[in-house]
């Protein structure tokens, strides 16, 4: 029974062992996973500041636009309708940068939000395990003390026959002092 309660024993420290490389792992993985966040968060804002840089860009563009043709309007009609389709080419390719550094800011915020769930996802799978090993720590503390309270028991039963054996062994040596004493009297009245 004392092995039987071993191995339990050892097999719970197996368990709890694996818990504990399981919990490293998933807190491994929310680390990861607030690592990616950041950085995602990091190049969102990056991506925030190009697009706004480009918008003041396409804001100056505009007005160097207009103020050049309201000066030159009269005289140089042709050079204008030029320098308007160049600048509108511009401001084509800016609105299509925009559009694009949008468009990642929204992959950017998608991703933001997927990961913000997993994480959320992690951190409960955490708390899954940690509540696991505390019922498991409790499950061998119990069986801990009720091997400690065998041990106990073998322990006071050794005992008791110990004391058991020295009681038989104290009378019988009476018996047999009071039966030599016996033989020795009934033998020296028969020499008398």
């Amino acid at each position: 029974e004392n092995e039987t309660n071993k191995r339990k024993l050892q097999q719970m420290q197996v368990k709890l062992d694996e818990n504990q490389i399981k919990e490293q792992s998933t807190l491994a993985k929310l680390q990861e996973c607030v690592h990616i966040v950041e950085q995602s968060q990091f190049e969102k804002n990056e991506a925030i500041v190009e697009r706004d840089q480009m918008k003041i860009e396409l804001v100056e563009t505009q007005k160097r636009l207009k103020k050049f043709i309201d000066e030159m309007n009269e005289k140089i009609n042709i050079e204008k309708q030029k320098i308007e389709q160049i600048y509108e080419e511009k401001l084509k390719e800016n609105i299509e940068k925009i559009r694009q550094v949008e468009e990642r800011c929204s992959q950017y915020e998608l991703t933001i939000d997927r990961l913000a769930r997993e994480k959320t996802s992690l951190a409960t799978d955490l708390d899954e395990w940690k509540n696991r090993i505390q019922r498991q720590e409790i499950d061998l503390n119990q069986a801990s003390d009720s091997v400690k309270l065998q041990v106990q028991k073998a322990m006071r039963e050794r005992d008791q026959a110990n004391s058991n054996t020295m009681q038989i062994r104290t009378d019988f040596e009476k018996l047999l002092l009071q039966s030599n004493q016996k033989i020795i009297w009934s033998w020296s009245r028969s020499q008398i």
